[in-house]
């Protein structure tokens, strides 16, 4: 069986699918409309909805006519928190929130997929679930799903995220660890406040807060094994309310992201030691913390060989189909379900120049190839129609 012809025929309706989702974006944990087109879309094909334990995430099951394995496919939903700037017909219509990471083609690709398997489910071996899930954005959606024992009977999991460094056409994937793990820092540092004229009668969070951001860069560069990626970033520095004013207070917010446990434990113990000198030099209080987040995603290499990467060539041929040697540092949640199951997040092509489609994800002026929607569309149920073909 091969999907490719089916998937094209879908193209138009995809697209439809796409730009209704990217039209009404919601936030993490927010997704009641996109549940709600969701599980009508379900329901209107006669695919089984199954309990999430969640409001926000929507699960079917397509249950072939005999009996065998079962793979999960996956597809975020939620968006972001940012006003687009890309004019278009399907421009967002919710202010200040924007699908600005290609989850609604995430989400229209997987019903296409679901529309291609159910018409086969006759001649299918095993079981699909389809997994809508909720708060990809901020690392909680797959975990709750998780707990909800959404993975419960499934053997393996597969879901492609766009990827703008691909060409629209091809596909890519990334053996053992892809993605990194993604944790939170935080940081509140407390002086004493005064008149900008007599800083000597001041602690100075601000000063203090400026050291100790540069001093985070030295754990990577001078006490980390330069072979072992990490990265500390901070995204967020607040303090103060005019320009003769020292504050009492800063708070400062970061990720770190590690591919390894070693790495992120060592991380936090140096952070540790730059806040107890930032105390020491500048008088004043450091306090810190870090949320851990997603673990890093780790794509089963068995599975990548024997079904993906193998399923994709049916589809797009063997010279786009694009073997990614190094990790990025990007997060993903999908990692809880790789910890549980074999399987695999691949990155799907999107980028068209020619277009002028080459903005980066989680930009304002985000927008993909919408040609590349039946290709991961195709290349999913390719993949699950071989895994579930091949299980004993």
């Amino acid at each position: 069986m091969n999907f490719k012809d089916e998937a094209q025929k879908l193209q138009k309706l995809l697209v439809q699918y796409r730009r209704d989702f990217h039209s009404e974006p919601e936030l993490p944990l927010m997704e009641y409309n996109t549940c709600g087109k969701i599980k009508r879309f379900l329901a209107e094909n006669n695919i089984e909805i199954l309990p999430s334990g969640q409001e926000t995430s929507v699960v079917g099951i397509i249950r072939g006519a005999r009996p065998g394995k079962t793979i999960g496919l996956r597809a975020d939903i939620d968006a972001l928190p940012i006003t687009e700037a890309v004019e278009s017909p399907y421009k967002s219509k919710t202010e200040g929130v924007m699908h600005a990471c290609g989850h609604d083609a995430h989400s229209a690709m997987l019903m296409g997929a679901a529309l291609l398997l159910n018409s086969m489910k006759k001649d299918l071996k095993g079981c699909i679930k389809l997994i809508f899930q909720a708060a990809e954005e901020i690392g909680v959606g797959a975990l709750n799903l998780v707990k909800a024992d959404v993975l419960e009977g499934v053997d393996a999991v597969m879901g492609f995220h766009i990827n703008m460094d691909i060409e629209t056409g091809k596909v890519g994937f990334k053996s053992g660890y892809s993605q990194a793990s993604a944790s939170t820092l935080k940081i509140v540092i407390t002086g004493a406040g005064g008149h900008g004229a007599f800083p000597h009668k001041t602690n100075d969070p601000i000063t203090a807060g400026c050291y100790l951001v540069t001093e985070l860069q030295t754990i990577v560069s001078r006490m980390l094994d330069p072979v072992q990626p990490a990265v500390i970033t901070i995204g967020s520095f607040q303090g103060g309310t005019k320009e003769n004013i020292i504050p009492e207070k800063v708070d400062i917010c970061g990720t770190i992201r590690t591919f390894s446990n070693e790495v992120s434990t060592l991380i936090s113990t140096k952070i540790a030691d730059v806040c107890r000198a930032t105390e020491l030099v500048f008088g004043c209080k450091c306090e810190f913390t870090i949320t851990t987040g997603c673990p890093p995603v780790f794509n089963n290499p068995q599975f990548v060989k024997e079904f993906a990467r193998s399923a994709s060539v049916e589809i797009v041929s063997e010279e786009n189909v694009i073997d990614i040697d190094i990790p990025a540092m990007v997060g993903d949640d999908m990692a809880f379900y790789l910890e549980k199951v074999p399987g695999v997040l691949g990155a799907l092509g999107v980028r068209n120049a020619a277009k002028g489609i080459t903005a980066g994800n989680h930009t304002a002026q985000f927008d993909l190839d919408e040609e590349s929607l039946w290709v991961g569309t195709a290349c999913l149920a390719q993949t699950a129609w071989d895994f579930l073909a091949a299980a004993k």
